[in-house]
This record gives C-alpha cells, structure tokens and sequence, in this order.
C-alpha cells in the first residue's frame, strides 16, 4: 500500500486537520491508487491524529444504505461531506458507494491499481495483443513468400 506518510506526517506535526483530510480523500480519489491504500491512508491517521476526525453528522449529507440510490452525484455529494465531516462512517461509506459505483461499470470509477480483476484483465490484454502482433506478423511473412516465390 502506497500512502504519502511524509505529507500526512506533516500535516499531523502542524496539527492541519483540514490538510489531513484532503490528503485522504486525494488518496481515494486517484485512481492510480487502491482503495486499501486509502484505507490505509485514514486507518494511519486514526491512529496517529485522532483529533482530525469528527463524529458522523447526518444533517447536511445524510448516508443512503439503499444501493439502487447511489450514483455519481450521490458519490461526489457524499466527497463534499466528508470535506466537512472528516468521519470513519462516512469515508467507509464513501468507499463502499466508489466499489458499487466501480462494480456497475461507471466510467469514472474504472478499475484501480492493486485490484486483482484490474491485474488480470490487464495480463489477458497484454497477452491477447502479443498473440494478435505474432498472428500479424506470421501472416504478413506468407504474404510475402508466396508474393515472391512466383
């Protein structure tokens, strides 16, 4: 898991709860990154900044269980939330709507680094693309000796 210890480290050291939060939730908006690094990211400032985090508020942005509900402006309704309620419940869920939304084949929520499925699509690609250039290749050579044997 890949987390920016450094610049939370020194978000931690100015006590910048703000900067804290917005590390985070950079974490979990790259899709380079895996979500268990994002996870990582807020499990590490948990531990060393608990005074970061708030208790979960329901008013402005209330968490919708129902996954029927959930969409692309739900997912960035619920970003906004968490910029103000820098909470367990909400990143949790935050991440949970990003999985859904990403398991529904929303375009903006594409598979990430570190996911298996991601991993072994790219393989079948990479390999589906080798066998294609070989096939190319082969077929091209014949072309050409039975161009030139004549």
């Amino acid at each position: 898991m890949n987390i920016p210890k450094a610049e939370l480290d020194k978000a931690i050291a100015e006590k910048r709860p703000e900067k804290v939060s917005q590390i985070v939730q950079a974490v979990l908006n790259n899709a380079t990154q895996s979500y268990a690094s994002a996870v990582a990211a807020f499990d590490y400032v948990e531990q060393q900044y608990a005074d970061a985090l708030t208790s979960y508020q329901a008013e402005e942005t209330p968490i919708i269980e129902n996954q029927t509900q959930w969409s692309e402006d739900y997912y960035f309704d619920q970003k906004v939330g968490l910029s103000y309620n820098f909470c367990r419940t909400r990143f949790e869920h935050l991440v949970a709507v990003a999985k859904y939304l990403e398991s529904e084949g929303v375009e903006s929520f594409k598979k990430r680094k570190g996911d298996r499925q991601s991993n072994e699509e790219s393989r079948a690609r990479s390999s589906l693309a080798k066998v294609t250039t070989v096939v190319i290749g082969a077929a091209i050579v014949v072309a050409a000796v039975a161009v030139f044997s004549d």
